[in-house]
């Protein structure tokens, strides 16, 4: 089974407790388990917090947050899962060093803010080898099957980008991590 983004916000997890019904070897989950949006009013769940998570303690709150639901508790108890970070673990939109908001977070204080919603992820996500935000780290694996499957993990956040793929994107590096 593949899934992703799980915005909380949007609504209720019906579909983690049909999850944990079915019979599958694995769950393949393709990020954005959490999400770092502030909290909207009107939505069916709101975020807690009056902004978006900057620090450890923030992010661990998020998490457990979005932990706390029980029709997803249901599926990680019923099946293994194989997860991978997105973009909204940390930021939306991120990539390398560089946040969606580069005038409002400068390049430290976003390397703070990644290093600290990695760790919160390391924390929080089933998985083994979960990477932890710093730079040079690995962020793929290969896992094999003993049935005819394989499947590579990989983020591309992560990965510095060339400063001409900025410049397609509209965007100028803004720090060593980019290069």
């Amino acid at each position: 089974m593949v899934a992703s983004c799980q915005n909380r916000q949007d609504g209720y997890y019906t579909a983690w407790a049909a999850a944990a019904r079915e019979d599958v070897d694995l769950v393949l989950f393709l990020g954005d388990a959490v999400y770092e949006s502030v909290k909207h009013h009107g939505y069916v769940r709101p975020h807690s917090g009056a902004r978006e998570p900057r620090t450890l303690a923030e992010y661990r709150v998020r998490h457990g947050q979005y932990r706390s639901d029980g029709q997803a508790q249901a599926a990680h108890a019923a099946h293994p899962f194989v997860m991978t970070p997105d973009d909204h673990e940390v930021d939306d939109n991120w990539a390398g060093g560089v946040p969606k908001d580069p005038d409002g977070q400068s390049p430290a204080a976003f390397r703070r803010r990644r290093d600290a919603a990695m760790r919160a992820y390391a924390e929080h996500v089933p998985a083994r080898g979960v990477p932890s935000g710093r730079r040079r780290e690995r962020y793929h694996r290969r896992l094999e099957a003993r049935r005819p499957a394989a499947a590579h993990r990989a983020r591309h956040q992560a990965v510095p980008q060339r400063p001409a793929a900025h410049a397609a994107c509209g965007r100028a590096p803004r720090s060593d991590d980019d290069r």
